[in-house]
């Protein structure tokens, strides 16, 4: 198997845990499965809310790391080393930055109690 092949696999492997957490969202809070942040396990609403967002970003995240390796793949670039060391930086960020986002989102919507704010 070449690298391309494994490095599609890899964002796909991604891809479809955010579907899996889109499906089956974990119902209760947990140390093992969803989104955990201090916000996310402030209390179900949040926990609920966290999870739902994080797999709507870890999906677009997904998705635009499978186009990022078609395009590669398309362009057939000389220095590859390069490209593969971009991918690796992109997997690894999707879902940091899936978290980030989801926890400024949540900020927006539940006060640092895990209220819901009144808008």
């Amino acid at each position: 198997m070449d690298y391309n092949t494994i490095q599609l696999i890899m964002g796909s492997l991604l891809l479809i845990l955010s579907i899996v957490i889109i499906k089956f969202p974990p119902s209760k809070i947990n140390s093992s499965y969803g989104s955990r942040t201090n916000l996310s396990m402030r209390n179900i609403d949040t926990w609920k809310e966290g999870n739902q967002k994080f797999a709507q970003y870890l999906f677009i995240g997904s998705l635009i790391l499978i186009a990022q390796k078609i395009i590669i793949i398309i362009i057939n670039p000389s220095n590859k080393a390069a490209f593969t060391i971009l991918f690796i930086i992109s997997l690894l960020l999707v879902p940091i930055l899936s978290l980030i986002f989801t926890n400024v989102y949540l900020k927006t919507i539940f006060d640092s109690e895990g209220n819901r704010k009144n808008n």
